[in-house]
């Protein structure tokens, strides 16, 4: 991971398996580089959630780290502890600005965006592709080098609709170089991911069993009567 400065974000998956609903109350990491943007939530039985832990590279650079979490409950006993560990890289001569993803939403106005890569090298830089993205993505590389301290800005579009959800990447390096250090940029259309997700959907409603129906009751017809007969 890294590089040095950087903030490192790692998703842990969170699944209720017992048959009780289950309140996190909080995250608790173990130090002060690594936070939480955790909020307060219930699992219902057989759910899952999502907890994020970002973790900050600052003064790690070169070193491996082995940060931990504690995810509270309301018991005691159902705690637990997660771990983020890894490399921290020295820093990247050939990063991307921001999040480094080329994002498209439902509500895109447009199928178009750019994303800035920064040389950091000492000299000119290229792009050279890598790695394609799939085919319903296009990814267009200046071929002018950049300066040092310069950036490239890389033209991403997408074809088809930006409301299906489809995910690819490009993977970039530094033309000529022998170390290659490599740059990827992910691609996605669609909804954002979501943080909460059901595993088993819910079971349909038992229909009512419907009432017989009511028969018509039949008055009992009224008993025929005759006139009394006249006497002579």
């Amino acid at each position: 991971m890294g590089p040095d400065d950087a903030k490192i974000t790692a998703e842990f998956t969170v699944r209720n398996t017992g048959q009780d609903m289950v309140p996190l109350t909080g995250v608790q990491p173990s130090c002060g580089c690594t936070a939480s943007d955790f909020e307060p939530a219930a699992v219902a039985s057989n759910e899952e959630t999502k907890i994020h832990l970002t973790f900050n590279t600052r003064g790690y650079a070169g070193t491996s780290i082995h940060k931990s979490a504690k995810v509270k409950t309301d018991l005691p006993e159902n705690e637990y502890t997660v771990f983020l560990a890894g490399q921290v890289a020295v820093d990247a001569p050939v990063m991307p600005e921001g999040s480094g993803v080329a994002e498209f939403l439902p509500d895109a106005a447009s199928k178009k965006t750019t994303v800035s890569i920064l040389n950091k090298t000492q000299g000119d830089l290229t792009l050279a592709m890598v790695q394609r993205p799939a085919e319903w993505a296009t990814v267009k590389i200046p071929t002018k080098p950049a300066k040092a301290g310069e950036k490239i800005e890389l033209e991403i579009s997408v074809d088809g609709s930006v409301k299906e959800q489809r995910n690819t990447s490009v993977t970039l390096a530094q033309a000529g170089a022998t170390d290659q250090n490599r740059v990827t940029i992910a691609i996605r259309t669609g909804p954002p991911p979501m943080p909460y997700r059901k595993l088993i959907p819910p079971a349909p409603a038992a229909e009512k069993p419907k009432a017989p129906a009511a028969e018509k009751s039949k008055a009992p017809a009224a008993p025929k009567t005759s006139a009394p007969k006249k006497s002579k």
